[in-house]
C-alpha cells in the first residue's frame, strides 16, 4: 500500500479517513496509535460528503451532492478532477472496490444503487432499483470478492 502519511515515523496498516466540510478536507487517524495526521485540503467539498480511497492508486473519491458528481483526487495532487456528472441526483454513499478496480455509489433521491469501473466512468450500471429508502450507505469489501 502507497500511503503518503507517516504516523511516528511509520506507515500505519490501519487507517481512518474522515471528511470535513468546513474547512473542506480529509484527515487521517492511525487507529493503531490514534494520532491524528495533516488534513488533506479539498477546496470545494461540501456538506457531509461520503468519501472512500482507493489503495492502489492513493485517490481519494468523494461525493458532491450540491453539483450532483463524484470527484477524485490523488493525494498527492492539488486539485480535484470530477469522476463522474453523470446521471447522478444525490449520492451520498460512495464504496471503492479496489481489488475489481469498481465504484460502488448510492443515490437517496432515485432509490436506486449504482456501479462503474473506475479507469471508465462513462460505463456506468444500475445494480438495484427495487426502490430503496434511505439509501445513504454502502460498503464493499474487495478481500472477501
Amino acid at each position: 500500500m502507497h500511503f503518503p502519511f507517516a504516523f511516528l515515523g511509520k506507515t500505519p496498516e490501519q487507517f481512518l479517513f474522515y471528511a470535513k466540510s468546513r474547512p473542506g478536507g480529509v484527515r487521517s487517524v492511525s487507529l493503531l496509535t490514534n494520532i491524528s495526521d495533516v488534513m488533506i485540503p479539498i477546496v470545494d467539498a461540501v456538506v457531509n460528503p461520503a468519501i472512500d480511497y482507493d489503495v492502489t492508486t492513493s485517490k481519494i473519491y468523494y461525493t458532491d451532492s450540491k453539483r450532483f458528481r463524484i470527484k477524485s483526487k490523488g493525494l498527492y495532487e492539488t486539485t480535484s478532477e470530477v469522476f463522474l456528472d453523470k446521471g447522478l441526483s444525490h449520492s451520498e454513499g460512495i464504496a471503492v472496490d479496489w481489488s475489481g478496480r469498481n465504484l460502488y455509489w448510492t443515490d437517496e433521491n432515485l432509490k436506486v444503487i449504482y456501479v462503474t469501473h473506475l479507469d471508465h466512468p462513462e460505463y456506468k450500471k444500475l445494480l438495484i432499483n427495487t426502490d430503496l429508502e434511505n439509501v445513504k450507505s454502502i460498503v464493499v469489501y474487495p478481500k472477501a470478492g
